[in-house]
C-alpha cells in the first residue's frame, strides 16, 4: 500500500496471491538461497499526485520479500532518483553495519492521464550472464568462474559441487546444469545429458607409473610417459572412499616422459589409492601416509 507521509491516510493498495518459489519453503527471515529463483509480481500502484509517500508491505502466513542486506554503509544506494520524477530516499528498517534494498525491480513510472514535460533519462541495461556447459570424458566445465557457484544433477544440488569444473565419476549420467549467483542475481546454463565414458584400468608399469616418495610427507612427485593428447588427471582417495586430491592439467603428447610434483598437504596416517587418469585409461598405484 502507498500511504501519505503527513497524513498516514492509504492513497493506493494491491493485494497478490503469492505461490511459494522455494523448493522448501520455511517460515521465518531466509538467508540468501541460489536455488530459489523468486518471483517478480506487478503491483500497479496508482498514485494520486506529487507528494512524499511511504510504502508499506503487509505479510499473510508464510510470505516473504526478497531484499539486498549486504550494501556497506559507504556504498548506500539512496537515494534512488529517476531524474525529474521520483525518488526513493530509504527505508524504516534498523541500520546497523549495512544498508538494505527492498522490493522494487524494472520499476516503470508513467503520468496516469498526460505525458511529462520532464527529460527522458536514459538507463543502460547490463547483458545477462550466457552460461554453456562443455563435456571432455567425465569432465563438466562451466563457462564462466564468476560468481558464486552450484552444480545441479537431475535438478537437484550437488553438495560440495562449487568450482568451474565438475568429475561426473561420482554422481553418474543424468541431467546436469550450473548455477552462477552474481551480486544475488541467478544465471543458470541449459541442461546438458550427461553420459559416463567407459574408462579402462590398465596396468602402470605399461607407462613406467613411479610415485614417491612412499610413503608420502606432503610432497608427491609423479613419473610416468603420457599415452595421450588428453588431459592428465590426478586424484587421491583415502581408503575409505573419500576423495583427498584432485588436479587436472595438460597433456605434454605422446611418449612424453611427465616429470610433475603435487602439494598434496598433510594427510591422515593410512594407506591411499593414487588414480591416474590419461584421457580414456585409468591407472592404479598406492600410496601409504605416516
Amino acid at each position: 500500500m502507498v500511504v501519505d507521509s503527513a497524513s498516514m491516510s492509504i492513497v493506493a493498495s494491491t493485494s497478490l496471491e503469492l505461490k511459494a518459489t522455494s523448493p522448501s519453503p520455511s517460515s521465518g527471515a531466509q538467508g540468501n538461497q541460489p536455488e530459489d529463483m523468486g518471483r517478480v509480481y506487478p503491483l500497479n500502484l496508482r498514485i494520486p499526485q506529487a507528494g512524499n509517500y511511504v510504502i508499506k508491505v503487509d505479510f499473510g502466513p508464510s510470505a516473504t520479500l526478497y531484499r539486498n542486506n549486504a550494501i556497506p554503509l559507504a556504498q548506500s544506494p539512496y537515494p534512488i532518483t529517476v531524474a525529474g520524477i521520483m525518488a526513493i530516499t530509504g527505508h524504516e528498517a534498523t541500520v546497523t553495519t549495512t544498508q538494505f534494498y527492498y522490493y522494487f525491480y524494472d520499476m516503470r513510472i508513467r503520468s496516469l492521464d498526460c505525458a511529462s514535460g520532464a527529460a527522458r533519462t536514459a538507463v543502460t541495461a547490463t547483458a545477462p550472464l550466457n552460461i554453456s556447459i562443455t563435456q571432455t570424458g567425465n569432465n563438466l566445465a562451466s563457462s564462466s568462474n564468476q560468481g558464486s557457484i552450484q552444480w545441479l544433477f537431475n535438478s537437484n544440488p550437488i553438495s560440495g559441487a562449487n568450482a568451474q569444473n565438475l568429475n561426473i565419476g561420482a554422481t553418474g549420467s543424468g541431467i546436469y546444469k550450473v548455477r552462477h549467483g552474481i551480486l544475488d542475481c541467478s544465471f543458470e546454463s541449459p541442461d546438458l545429458n550427461a553420459t559416463i565414458t567407459a574408462l579402462t584400468v590398465l596396468n602402470p608399469e605399461k607407462i613406467g607409473l613411479q610415485a614417491g616418495p612412499n610413503p608420502v610427507n606432503g610432497l608427491l612427485n609423479l613419473r610416468y610417459s603420457s599415452t595421450t593428447i588428453q588431459p592428465h588427471q590426478v586424484e587421491l582417495f583415502h581408503q575409505d572412499g573419500s576423495r583427498v586430491y584432485q588436479e587436472r592439467y595438460q597433456s605434454p603428447g605422446i611418449n612424453t616422459v611427465v616429470n610433475r610434483q603435487f602439494r598434496i598437504g598433510a594427510l591422515a596416517a593410512g594407506v591411499y589409492v593414487l588414480k591416474l587418469t590419461l584421457g580414456k585409461e585409468v591407472y592404479l598405484t598406492k600410496v601409504i601416509a605416516q
